[in-house]
């Protein structure tokens, strides 16, 4: 059965939109900045405490560098799949998309999901009127469908 499935934009819009189940918005960029302070709200949203104590200990299992580790002496089960890249942690910047891609890649993706991107305070870096390169579209293309970034398509 084929299934079309929405864009980032989409997807998430798909949740904050909707009122039938409580969320609770969590964004890499917050967590990165104060990951127990975070922990502490998700779980409070949720209803279960935790001690001070134990909040730090799951910060400490779910540091970056520790992920990283972890992956590199036993593996991780996500990329099994020979899609996916030879690792899944790559290495856990906030904003390091940005220059892992090419200028147009951002430029792309920043028109694609400027109101979604602007609606979650994210900021953008390329300029309204950025060109788009035919050339690099075509090798772009692939990429883009694995992120689910293709816009109306």
């Amino acid at each position: 059965m084929r299934q079309k499935l929405p864009t980032w934009s989409g997807h998430v819009s798909s949740w904050l939109n909707q009122r039938d189940v409580p969320i609770h918005l969590v964004r890499y960029e917050d967590l990165a900045a104060d990951t127990a302070g975070r922990l502490k709200s998700a779980l409070a949203f949720a209803g279960l405490a935790a001690t001070d104590e134990a909040i730090a200990r799951a910060v400490r299992f779910a540091d970056f560098a520790r992920l990283r580790q972890q992956e590199q002496a036993q593996g991780f089960r996500e990329t099994e799949h020979p899609w996916r890249p030879q690792t899944f942690f790559r290495r856990g910047e906030v904003g390091g998309w940005r220059d892992e891609l090419t200028a147009v890649q951002v430029a792309r993706i920043e028109n694609d999901h400027e109101a979604m991107m602007r609606r979650l305070d994210y900021k953008l870096t390329t300029p309204r009127s950025a060109p788009q390169d035919p050339r690099e579209e075509r090798v772009n293309d692939r990429a883009s469908r694995q992120l689910g970034l293709r816009q109306g398509r």
